[in-house]
């Protein structure tokens, strides 16, 4: 049973009243329909007295930044609001505090002001309102503006093969991983992939999977990893490794949910093996 996860709406003055109680509905509906044991979704104010969002809406936060309890996903609510909010130190700091523990942190429309401000967007492809995009340019000027999607994510997928020896030797390729990761929200490695990782030192002391001849030459790689020779993939914090095709569907139901992947496997006529 998937643990059920803490959804916390952060809200302001002048917030957009479609930017919290959107994602609100979303998360919370989905949370109702499979007995509430989804998501505890809550929205969060810098105090506890009520904000005022665009148009006059009185909104009461559920928590405030003493009482606040851990956040698994953490949603940052757009609205013109959020100008005043990079001048607020207390709040851009529990901002980025709170983000180094999360799942997933996701800004709703101009609530990217608050992450470029952080360094969070810099060389990151990132969506906005079609509105803020210019203002987006000067405060991140070295990230990716993609105003013809409505949401971005970062993964990074590195293939297996017996072209990785070769690779472990190049070190423009291995530093660019290095630094591509620093900044995705998941690593994956697909069987002799986790090759690059482990030389990378991003496996040691954590579990890891790759190809079953792979494994006798990861114990030199990364002596302190722990392989997992009976699983199909394995997830170590934003890293996950695999073995073969089981996690590219993880990932996707992850993503996507269970429903969208069925339909994948179905047509790929795969048997998957959880």
């Amino acid at each position: 049973m998937n643990k059920k996860r803490n959804v916390g709406i952060l809200i302001f003055d002048n917030a957009e009243v479609l930017g919290f109680a959107g994602p609100f509905e979303v998360f919370s509906v989905t949370s109702e329909l499979n007995n509430f044991e989804l998501f505890d979704v809550f929205t969060v104010g810098e105090k506890s007295t009520p904000i005022g969002a665009v148009n006059g809406l009185s909104v009461n936060p559920r928590y405030n930044f003493n009482n606040c309890p851990r956040i698994d996903v953490l949603i940052i609510a757009g609205g013109s609001g959020t100008r005043k909010l990079m001048k607020n130190k207390k709040v851009l700091d529990w901002i980025d505090k709170v983000h180094q523990k999360t799942e997933l942190t996701i800004s709703i429309c101009s609530g990217a002001r608050l992450l470029g401000l952080l360094g969070l967007l810099d060389d990151k492809p990132y969506c906005t309102d079609h509105e803020v995009y210019e203002h987006m340019k000067e405060i991140v000027p070295t990230g990716k503006p993609q105003q013809k999607q409505r949401f971005i994510i970062d993964v990074l997928i590195i293939a297996g093969g017996s072209g990785t020896r070769k690779l472990m030797k190049n070190k423009k390729v291995l530093d660019w991983i290095d630094k591509v990761h620093q900044k995705t929200e998941l690593t994956i490695s697909i069987c002799s992939g986790a090759r690059l990782l482990g030389l990378l030192g991003l496996l040691d002391d954590k579990p890891y999977c790759t190809d079953h001849e792979v494994y006798e030459h990861m114990k030199e790689i990364v002596p302190t990893g722990k392989p997992q020779q009976k699983q199909r993939f394995i997830k170590a914090g934003r890293i996950y490794s695999s073995g073969g095709i089981d996690l590219s569907f993880h990932i996707v139901e992850k993503l996507l949910g269970e429903k969208t992947t069925k339909q994948t496997a179905t047509y790929m006529e795969y048997n998957r093996v959880k």
